[in-house]
C-alpha cells in the first residue's frame, strides 16, 4: 500500500525498459498518492514512450496542475503537441520549459524546428547557436544552422559550419557536397582572385571526397569538371 514503493518499482522497470510493468507501478503510485506529481510525471514519460499519446497528455496535464513549474512536464507536453502538428501549443510549452530550465537541449531544438516551420529563421538561428554554445558536437543543430546560412547567402558562415560538420560526419557525402557548394559561392562573392583560389581548391577537394563516398554522384562530377575547366 506504499505509493513510494510502487513509484520506485516503476523507476526500476523503466530503467530496464519494461514499460508495461513501469506503467502499472506508476499507475498504482498515482492511485495511492494522487496529489504527488512525481508519479504523474513518470506515468506521462512511460505512456509517451509507449505511444499512448492521449494517456500521456492526461498524465502530464495532471502533473502540471499539481506542480506547474516542472520543465520536463512542459517539454513532454510540447513533444505531444508537436507530434500532432499543433505548433502554437507546442511552442508555448517548449518556451515555458526553457524559461524554467534553459539547459533542455531537446526542447530548444524542437522549438527551433517550429520557428523554422513558421519561417522565423532568425529565431531558429538563435536557438541553434545557443544549442551549439552548450554542446558543440550537436550535429543536427549545426547542419540546420549551416543550411540556413547558405540559404541566406551568408557563405562565409556556411563554409565555417559545414567545415566543422565535416569533421563530425566524415562519412556523409551530403555534408561534403554542401561544403563544396558553399566554398564555390563564397569564392564567387570575392573580388580578389588570390582569395578565390584557395577556396576553389578546397571546393575541388570537397567534391572529390563526395565521389569517394558516393561514386555515382553526377552533380559532384559536374562541379569537378567545371573546376578543372577553369584551370
Amino acid at each position: 500500500k506504499s505509493p513510494v514503493v510502487h513509484y520506485w518499482l516503476g523507476r526500476l522497470y523503466l530503467q530496464s525498459r519494461s514499460l508495461d510493468d513501469a506503467a502499472r507501478e506508476f499507475g498504482e503510485a498515482t492511485r495511492l498518492a494522487p496529489k504527488d506529481d512525481h508519479g504523474w510525471i513518470s506515468l506521462g514519460h512511460v505512456y509517451y514512450a509507449q505511444g499512448k499519446d492521449e494517456a500521456a497528455t492526461k498524465a502530464y496535464l495532471e502533473a502540471n496542475r499539481l506542480a506547474p513549474k516542472v520543465a520536463v512536464v512542459h517539454s513532454g507536453l510540447g513533444n505531444l503537441y508537436l507530434k500532432k502538428n499543433d505548433y502554437p501549443k507546442a511552442q508555448k510549452e517548449f518556451s515555458e520549459a526553457l524559461k524554467i530550465d534553459p539547459s533542455l537541449t531537446e526542447a530548444r531544438y524542437n522549438l527551433s524546428l517550429i520557428y523554422e516551420k513558421n519561417g522565423e529563421i532568425s529565431q531558429a538561428v538563435k536557438e541553434w547557436q545557443r544549442i551549439l554554445e552548450d554542446d558543440p558536437n550537436e550535429s543536427e543543430a549545426r547542419e540546420r544552422l549551416a543550411r540556413a546560412y547558405l540559404q541566406r547567402k551568408q557563405y562565409g558562415e556556411a563554409v565555417r559550419e559545414y567545415s566543422t560538420l565535416s569533421q563530425v560526419r566524415q562519412g556523409s557525402p551530403d555534408v561534403f557536397f554542401a561544403l563544396g557548394e558553399s566554398q564555390i559561392l563564397l569564392a564567387a562573392s570575392l573580388s580578389d582572385s588570390e582569395d578565390r583560389l584557395p577556396l576553389m581548391e578546397a571546393a575541388e577537394e570537397s567534391f572529390r571526397r563526395v565521389l569517394e563516398l558516393d561514386p555515382k554522384n553526377e552533380e559532384a562530377k559536374i562541379y569537378l569538371d567545371r573546376l578543372h575547366t577553369r584551370k
